[in-house]
């Protein structure tokens, strides 16, 4: 029997309908990918921060950083450290024409500088997401009185950290700057550990590991006015840099 109006029209109704749904899913998953729309900010409560959820690279180094922006409660100071990393890095450029790029959040995308970018791909892992706080990214910029009461969180949010992280920016492709802050951390961590009497006597530093210590020391991470203040303030310090090949 040959198919009724009906029949076709149904038919049809319902292929519309199925292609409509499959049309949606693909948008969405599309604007998913692209994330076309810059994040929005929620408040947070006092003795709250913001955390990165840094997720996993999944041995594509050269992935987009992805990330998801949680509420942290940091009001329990009696728990001691907390299971968050903090990173301490230099900004770099800023205004409209330092160089950005784009941090995928759950909801959209944050402008980010550069070097942090180049950070976050050093210290994300190849399959777990991790957790930190970055105040660039953590605390909303546009807000001033969110900024400024989060401020005043910061000695407890480096001191309440597992751990602080300390980003010596990317080095030149030479290869020249990587070995002298290798040896120059060495060096420092030779020096710290001399015994005092040890260090009184006499420094017996080569005129090469001066060298590499001032190599170190002129990074831009240390010139910062904030570092004598949260140099004081950390237990622990983390030194990593990108294609510098060492993580401590």
């Amino acid at each position: 029997m040959a198919p009724t109006t009906q029949d076709v029209f149904f038919t049809l109704l319902s292929l519309l309908a199925f292609a409509y749904l499959l049309l949606r899913q693909i948008t969405s998953r599309d604007r998913e990918l692209r994330n076309d729309t810059e994040h929005q900010y929620s408040p947070i409560p006092d003795g709250w921060i913001r955390l990165i959820q840094l997720t996993p690279d999944h041995g594509d180094k050269q992935a987009p950083v992805r990330c998801r922006l949680v509420d942290y409660c940091l009001s329990d100071t009696e728990q001691g450290t907390h299971p968050y990393e903090a990173l301490s890095y230099v900004w770099g450029v800023q205004g409209p024409d330092g160089p950005k790029e784009d941090l995928h959040c759950q909801n959209g995308y944050l402008h980010i500088m550069r070097n942090l970018e180049a950070a976050l791909k050093r210290l994300r892992y190849r399959s777990v997401d991790r957790l930190l706080w970055v105040d660039s990214v953590c605390i909303n910029q546009m807000d001033v009185d969110e900024r400024a009461s989060q401020v005043l969180m910061m000695a407890k949010i480096y001191a309440h950290a597992s751990r602080v992280l300390v980003w010596l920016e990317e080095t030149s492709s030479d290869g020249a700057s990587t070995t002298d802050s290798g040896r120059g951390l060495e060096e420092l961590r030779v020096l710290g550990g001399r015994r005092f009497e040890s260090r009184v006597e006499g420094n017996n530093t080569s005129d090469d590991g001066r060298q590499a210590i001032r190599s170190l020391l002129s990074r831009s991470w240390f010139q910062r006015i904030w570092v004598g203040l949260k140099m004081g303030l950390l237990g622990l310090l983390d030194i990593v840099s990108l294609t510098c090949g060492f993580d401590m």
